[in-house]
């Protein structure tokens, strides 16, 4: 709070808002397993309010424009009626965190056994190794190297299959899409769909939606002339 007050340009502001939104983030992430965590959280931000008020409230009026992260922290605490902005920037509620039961492991997998093992192995197997290796060996040439770099593990994260049809994917089929078509310059993994390269030709032509096309899939409906199957 006191390097916030400290602050006297917009980056210093962002930098020393940014920490304390990961502090009190990461606070909520490790103590959710606790039963009665938002009952201490209730009781730390009690003390901390006026603390908190106090310290900010002679602080310089600048604006942070556009900050990366209201989006995730909109998606989290959004519910909460105790979330506020300042600076353009949004300040995570420190009593806004619900208690998570923790998660029992399998009793089938352990890395210290061979057997167990197993496992974990058939778990990471979603892409034939062959496949791997014809991407890799005939990447996209006139595409920037960033893109060529997301391909296989952004394959991966789809298991192989295309999004829409669930087609596996080769290197003979492989397309992509960028997911928000108004930042096609950004060749980042969020913005790219891996597909089939005759569902990229289907979205063309009946244009639509990839969202909308993947639920004619699942419903098998009607596109064009023939029946999804």
């Amino acid at each position: 709070m006191k390097d916030i007050k400290k602050s006297t340009t917009p980056k210093q502001i962002e930098n020393n808002l940014q920490e304390y939104n990961q502090i009190v983030i990461g606070v909520h992430n490790y103590y959710n397993k606790a039963t009665s965590i938002s009952i201490d959280m209730r009781d730390i931000n009690y003390r901390l309010d006026n603390l908190k008020f106090k310290t900010l409230r002679k602080t310089i009026d600048f604006q942070v424009p556009n900050y990366r992260n209201n989006g995730f922290i909109e998606k989290t605490y959004g519910k909460s009626k105790l979330l506020t902005k300042m600076y353009g920037m949004y300040i995570v509620p420190v009593s806004y965190v619900q208690h998570k039961k923790p998660r029992q492991l399998s009793n089938d997998i352990c890395k210290y056994t061979k057997k167990r093992r197993i496992k974990i192995h058939t778990d990471l197997e979603c892409m034939n190794y062959e496949t791997i290796k014809d991407i890799v060996n005939n990447p996209f040439y006139d595409k920037t190297v960033e893109l060529n770099d997301i391909i296989i593990p952004k394959c991966a994260s789809q298991y192989g299959v295309c999004y829409v049809s669930e087609i596996e994917i080769t290197r003979d089929n492989l397309d992509f899409i960028y997911k928000d078509n108004k930042l096609i310059d950004k060749d980042v993994y969020q913005n790219i769909i891996i597909i089939d390269k005759n569902i990229k030709g289907l979205l063309l032509r009946e244009g639509c939606g990839i969202k909308e096309m993947r639920k004619k899939f699942k419903r098998k409906e009607t596109i064009g002339k023939k029946p999804l199957v």
